[in-house]
């Protein structure tokens, strides 16, 4: 659990009794492609930290699938928005595209630990802003760029994508027609 603890360490500090209590509480929870995380449906109690591998994040909204999110390992994935806490009820898969390498962590124990260990509170919070500011960045860049900048992006910052991720998704995640996406990846050669 060694990534795991690396990967708290580029938030604030972490000490050798925290870092126990951290993998204390975080059981591994592996999954190969298309097994789900998580459903619409119920309170999703959990966060998850994924060493490995990549995954999407669906929400259903109004009986029908909106795309949301890609997210890559290493890096922490929570159900967007019962884990924050403004709806009882998820509206979210969270379903692997190929098989992950996780570990997951019960919200209530995290809150525990808060309580025993002050200086996780910062871990915390910034992971959580963390998070919010990488998904905040995505939607501006839907908003501001065009579809060709947006592949252009894409391709730039994660070029091994358009080989592990269906092109369907990928459509989805920049926020483009089927044609638009289909048009455009010959000139970047996907």
């Amino acid at each position: 659990m060694r990534n795991l603890s690396t990967y708290l360490r580029q938030f604030a500090f972490l000490s050798p009794d925290l870092d126990q209590a951290v993998n204390k509480i975080v059981v591994p929870d592996p999954r190969t492609a298309k097994e789900l995380y998580w459903k619409p449906g119920r309170g999703c109690p959990y966060i998850w930290y994924l060493e490995s591998g990549l995954l999407c994040i669906y929400e259903i909204n109004e009986g029908k699938e909106a795309f949301n999110w890609i997210q890559e390992g290493p890096g922490v994935f929570i159900e967007p928005v019962s884990s924050l806490g403004r709806r009882p009820y998820s509206r979210f898969y969270i379903q692997p595209i190929e098989s992950c390498v996780a570990h997951r962590a019960e919200m209530q124990d995290l809150y525990d630990l808060i309580i025993l260990y002050p200086e996780f509170s910062t871990h915390y919070a910034l992971i959580n802003q963390y998070y919010r500011e990488v998904g905040e960045k995505h939607k501006s860049d839907l908003l501001s760029l065009d579809a060709r900048e947006r592949l252009a992006k894409l391709v730039k910052e994660h070029p091994d994508w358009p080989k592990r991720i269906p092109h369907r998704i990928l459509w989805q995640y920049l926020g483009m027609a089927k044609n638009t996406f289909l048009k455009l990846r010959g000139e970047f050669g996907l």
